[in-house]
Formats: C-alpha cells, structure tokens, sequence
C-alpha cells in the first residue's frame, strides 16, 4: 500500500508539505479514555505527523480546527510557517470518510458517513506589537449535498503587564444530505450561526481576576473543529489570591480561586449550568501537588433540573527523576445521561511513570468509576492502560501496549436493554528503527478481544500484522 510525502522549503521559515495516500494507521494507538455516561464526545489528541508539523499555526483560543475531524485521507497539501511578524497555514485534504459531530446544548452525537469530502483551511496571523496577535480563519468541507463553510476573526491582546484580552467571533453555514438530516433529526437547508466569545484576564504575582463570555447560537457548526456544544450563553467570572515562598519550605505556592458560572441556552433561557466553584491549589517538595475543586450548584437536562454538588482532586510528586505518581478523582452528584436520572459518582484513577534503568519506560494508568441511583447501583468500569518501552537507543525502540476495560451494568436499572457485562482486550507490540520523522521501519502487531455476559471467554474481533517503511530522500 504506498504513499508518498513530500516538504518543499520555499525559504527557511516558509514550508509546502504534501502526501498522496499516507498511512496513518497502526502506529499510533489512543491512550485508553472511558466513554460511559458522557454528556459531550470525547477528544484525541493528533498523533500523525501531516498534521502535528506546524501545528500551532492553526491554533485558535477555541478549537476552531481540530484535525482529528479527518479520518481517512487519499491526498493533503499543506503550506506552513512564519516570517517576520506574519504566520500562515493552509491545508487542503480529500478524505474518503466524513466525521460529523451533531452539537447541542444538551449532548453531541458523533457520526461517520460513506461519503468522501473535501476539507480546508486557511489561517493568517499577525504579531501586533510584542506579544499581541489578531488572527483570520476560513474553513471549507464539502461533500455530496453537504457543506460546511465557516469564517471568522480572533485575537490576544496583552494590555499592559497586568492585563490581557482576547475574543474569537465566527459565522457559519452548514448543509447536511436531506438523508442524514432526517435520519438524525437535524434541520433541512441551509443552517446559519454565529459564535462570539471574550475574556478578560487581570494578574498579578499575588492576586487576579477572569470574566469570561459566551455566545453560541443554534446553528453554529464548526465540523473542522472542536465545537461540541451550541445554542448557548455563558458567562464566567472569578478572583484568586496566591501566597508564594522560597523552595526548601513546605510549600512553594498555595493558590486559592472563587468563581461564579451560569449558562443558559440561547432562545429560550433555559438553565444549563450554574456553580459556585472553589478551588485550592498547592505546589511544594519534591515537585508534589494537590488540587482541589468544589463545585455547588444545578444542572438542567432535557427538561430536568438536577443537583450538581462534587468534590474532584488531583495529587502527584515526582520524588526523583525516574518516578512519578498521581492520582485524580472526583466524589458526588453525577447525572445519569442515559435514564434521566440523578446520581451519585465516584471516580478514582492512579497513574504511574517509572524509568527502569536508561533503556526501560512503564507507564501505568488505570480509572475506576461507579453511579449509584435511586435503585441501587447502576454501573461499575475499570479500565487499565499500561505501556511498556524499551529504548535499545536513540533510534531503536520496542513498545507494548496492553488496555483491557471491564464494565458491569445493573440492566434493571435501565430504560432500555443493555448488555450487564462489556469486556474489551486491546494490545499492540511495536518495533520501531527511526532515522528522522520520514526514515522510518515499523512492524508490529495488534489485536482486540470482546466479551459480553452470554460469552463464556473473550472472543478475538481482529488481528493485524503490520510492516510500514518510509524513506526520505533530500534533494
């Protein structure tokens, strides 16, 4: 299955890239995330390096682009770089599959269509002063009987030392298939919206302050981007105080904050959201850290008003330069997405990084959750993620990847059927000889085990061995 890529310098800051039929697949797997009872779609972080050269360029206070939305391309040319005070990036990519993510104020549903579109992007930037900088974005995907077409302006300001600005606003025109419209009950012809959003922030080495806005309407589509959620205002604002001391004490900054939100949906204002927020941060020996967030306040869904009181934390140190550890969590009122119903969550997960030696790498990560209702319990997940490299030297490496999830269901407690026990084996051996980014050889190996509660054992979905050679000639 060949590709070829190709960069091209026009001057030393100035770069085109192109690639026809690049594999982006195998490679790379997704650290493992736990998806049960999400309100909105998960995000991935870019891993191809098409993509992640440059990627900065497309940056914008809000996720306008988020190249993840590109799933299977046959082609893409890129121009990217920077010179003097001026910074652009254009990419143009013919995918053969079409990811769409259906926002709301309530939830987004993503979905994949068998239609291949074109997706572009422009993104002009320009230093004003020091350390301003007002940006231009355009974004075009078409596809058959669909667009989706977008365009805006966004820009940091840093007012003084003290005192820093920034806004995004953009408008957008989207089009979906009749079909797939009337399949996802989303509307027909052409759907206009309009995002704005500004902050404003006030910092000093003791004490600050944040205000921070939101205006999204119905019909804002952002299918290059991150854009989750729509039909909404938002509005957010707090202060800190900081106390700082000399390292060696046992601390060596504590940071306390106080903030207010409160969000509604757009036309009707309706509530969404509203939370006093404390938190506590504190940072000290042996680069050890806690954080601390209470959240008080309500949480309206789809017609209901729910209590939304919690406690998350997140603690670690780093003792010495082979080991770290931490854990997060968070404790009390969960919504149940799926049944309408409240809830009560906890939710623990340990990580570890352990550096055996110079040449071996652990990293240990595992979640654990469950949500109690009225009825009793209505789920319990485990999932554990462990990666294993060994580094033979600067070019040579071999990783083992292992992620096993477990879920148990209480299908009584259900509106409707769901499977009581879910189980999921995910693991990949890798061998990789890397010369540069383009030079490299990969074989490896991958498989996925699944298991359902009327299955005796787990029973393997797929296998795939996997060889990919790249070179990179210079001329």
């Amino acid at each position: 299955d060949p590709g070829l890529s190709a960069r091209w310098r026009f001057t030393p800051n100035l770069t085109m890239s192109a690639a026809v039929n690049p594999d982006f697949s195998n490679v790379e797997a997704d650290a493992a995330q736990l998806d049960i009872n999400t309100q909105f779609a998960l995000y991935y972080p870019e891993k191809r390096l098409f993509f992640m050269e440059d990627a900065n360029l497309f940056d914008t206070p809000y996720g306008i682009i988020y190249t993840r939305t590109m799933v299977n391309p046959d082609w893409g040319i890129k121009l990217s770089g920077k010179e003097g005070a001026n910074a652009i990036g254009f990419f143009s990519v013919h995918d053969s599959e079409t990811l769409i993510t259906f926002p709301s104020s309530q939830r987004s549903e993503t979905v994949s269509l068998d239609m291949s579109n074109y997706s572009n992007a422009l993104r002009y930037r320009r230093d004003i002063g020091k350390s301003s900088v007002l940006g231009f974005t355009v974004t075009d995907r078409e596809g058959k009987d669909y667009y989706n077409r977008l365009a805006g302006l966004d820009g940091f300001f840093k007012l003084s030392r003290k005192d820093l600005f920034l806004f995004q606003l953009f408008g957008s025109s989207t089009r979906c298939p009749d079909d797939v419209a009337r399949e996802y009950q989303q509307p027909y012809g052409d759907l206009k919206g309009r995002f704005f959003g500004l902050e404003y922030h006030h910092d000093t080495q003791n004490y600050g302050m944040f205000l921070i806005y939101h205006n999204v309407t119905p019909g804002f589509r952002a299918n290059l981007g991150r854009f989750y959620e729509v039909d909404y205002n938002y509005i957010n604002g707090g202060g800190r105080y900081t106390w700082l001391h000399n390292p060696g004490h046992w601390y060596t900054r504590i940071n306390t904050q106080i903030a207010y939100q409160y969000e509604e949906d757009h036309d009707d204002h309706n509530l969404l959201n509203k939370a006093l927020t404390l938190d506590v941060y504190y940072d000290g020996p042996w680069q050890s850290y806690l954080y601390l967030t209470l959240n008080i306040g309500k949480r309206g869904y789809m017609g209901g008003l729910f209590r939304e009181n919690f406690l998350t934390f997140n603690m670690g140190a780093q003792p010495s330069g082979s080991f770290s550890m931490a854990i997060n969590g968070a404790y009390g009122d969960k919504i149940d997405y799926s049944n309408l119903q409240a809830g009560s969550r906890l939710r623990i997960n340990p990580t570890m990084q352990y550096k055996i030696g110079r040449h071996l790498f652990l990293n240990l990560n595992h979640v654990y959750e469950k949500l109690d209702v009225t009825g009793g319990r209505l789920y319990t997940a485990n999932l554990s993620d462990l990666s294993l490299v060994y580094q033979f030297n600067r070019r040579t490496l071999l990783r083992v990847i292992l992620q096993y999830a477990h879920f148990n269901y209480n299908s009584d407690l259900y509106s409707f059927y769901i499977d009581p026990k879910f189980n999921h084996l995910f693991s990949q051996v890798l061998f990789s000889y890397k010369i540069n980014a383009q030079t490299v050889l990969f074989l490896g190996y991958s498989d996925d085990y699944y298991g359902f509660s009327f299955m005796p054992n787990l029973k393997q979905n797929n296998r795939t061995l996997f060889l990919k050679i790249g070179y990179a000639l210079v001329i």
